[in-house]
């Protein structure tokens, strides 16, 4: 059962996190999210202090975070690679609004993650952040020959108190970069590889709604919707997904 919205894409994401499912809520451990007629399940998700509605509330402290106040899913073997960069085709997009800003006590680490996979220090990972008191998203992303923390690409400033979609995918040998469904950045990985961490080696490797890896990476605001899909959408998929998303959240 879902609460007030017709909500129809193809292709159906492999996850999605949606506030306004009543079924998201159910329960701390598993998540059988219905979305446009078909059903998925998640298990090894927290939810914190459950609630329903059209967002969920991360509620940190501007100084340090809660490594309670988050809802991390924490993906079975069987998925583990499906989560990973794909360069053959992957998206991700997060629609969330920032409340607060860190204060300028914070500890140079912090940062505010609305949705995320793994650690930056791990290959495969990637994440949607805002370091400290800066206003502007980036996306890190970690391929093999990046370094310890790969590299970052901007979204450009992101207001406080406004909703707003950032989404990024892997099309055509491109990372392309999306706000408010609309192209805002192209950056060709054609010449990038990619060998994940193996679970055996890696294991426990979290999908995070609201943090990432513990403490340096909470979010202060509200979440309202983030998915992952293991393949690359169109420009017109991406723009109906974005003008179906938001318009329930005005």
């Amino acid at each position: 059962m879902s609460v007030g919205y017709n909500y129809k894409l193809d292709p159906f994401p492999y996850f999605s996190f949606d506030a306004q499912s009543v079924s998201t809520h159910k329960s701390d451990t598993v998540i059988n999210d219905r979305i446009g007629g078909g059903e998925m399940t998640a298990t090894g998700v927290t939810i914190a202090n459950e609630t329903l509605g059209k967002s969920y509330t991360f509620a940190n402290s501007l100084t340090a975070f809660s490594s309670a106040d988050e809802i991390q899913y924490t993906v079975p073997e069987n998925r583990y690679l499906n989560y990973f960069l794909n360069l053959n085709g992957c998206a991700a997009f997060v629609t969330f609004n920032n409340t607060s800003l860190l204060s300028a006590d914070a500890q140079n680490a912090r940062r505010q993650t609305p949705f995320s996979f793994g650690t930056d220090t791990n290959l495969g990972g990637w994440n949607f952040e805002r370091f400290k008191i800066n206003s502007s998203y980036g996306l890190r992303v970690k391929f093999d020959q990046d370094g310890t923390y790969g590299f970052t690409r901007s979204f450009g400033d992101v207001a406080l108190n406004e909703v707003v979609q950032l989404g990024f995918q892997i099309r055509d040998n491109n990372l392309l970069l999306y706000k408010n469904g609309a192209l805002v950045s192209t950056t060709s990985v054609s010449s990038k590889t990619l060998t994940p961490a193996n679970f055996t080696a890696y294991p426990g490797r979290k999908l995070g709604i609201g943090a990432s890896d513990g403490r340096i990476y909470g979010f202060i605001g509200k979440v309202f919707n983030a998915t992952w899909w293991n393949t690359s959408l169109t420009d017109q998929q991406i723009k109906l997904f974005y003008n179906q998303t938001i318009s329930r959240y005005s």
